[in-house]
């Protein structure tokens, strides 16, 4: 499963994954990493993700003004964000200024949807490191293939 399919399946859904409080940013995420990438969950409060991480799992990314996250990236909010404890989201897509990302419990209550954010607050972003390299590459070659193949072929003669 990839990120666009868990998307689709999950969008508008409640997610409870640990059967602990019902319905949390964490388990949205720990769902995600659980069916994306078969990774285990990580413990605790959502502004405690980046500590919590297992290393050999993630690379972490401060939030800096000109850092953009990558789809698929986890966002981690400080304690400012969450009642105190935080907020955790999937990046879909990101610019400078914002970027859109798979939530569960933002607003409060609200089952998984795609929201706007800006980067206020956002400690920074932990990025599941790849175990398939390469069958990431080859994946990548066979959507390069098929978007040029959308191109008609240019010929050029000197």
């Amino acid at each position: 499963m990839n990120f666009d399919e868990f998307t689709a399946q999950n969008i508008g859904k409640k997610i409870e994954f640990d059967g602990a409080y019902p319905n949390q940013c964490v388990d949205l995420v720990n769902q995600y990493l659980s069916n994306v990438y078969q990774y285990p969950r990580i413990p605790g409060n959502a502004k405690d993700f980046i500590k919590n991480a297992p290393s050999n799992y993630f690379t972490y990314a401060k939030n800096t003004p000109l850092y953009i996250p990558l789809k698929g990236s986890i966002a981690v909010w400080d304690g400012s964000a969450g009642d105190g404890d935080g907020h955790v989201s999937v990046v879909r897509s990101s610019t400078l200024f914002k970027f859109v990302s798979l939530d569960q419990n933002w607003p409060k209550r609200a089952p998984v949807s795609e929201v706007e954010h800006n980067y206020k607050g956002v400690d920074g972003f932990l990025i599941p490191r790849a175990r398939d390299i390469v069958g990431l590459f080859n994946q990548m070659v066979e959507e390069m293939r098929a978007l040029t193949a959308k191109y008609p072929k240019v010929s050029y003669t000197a």
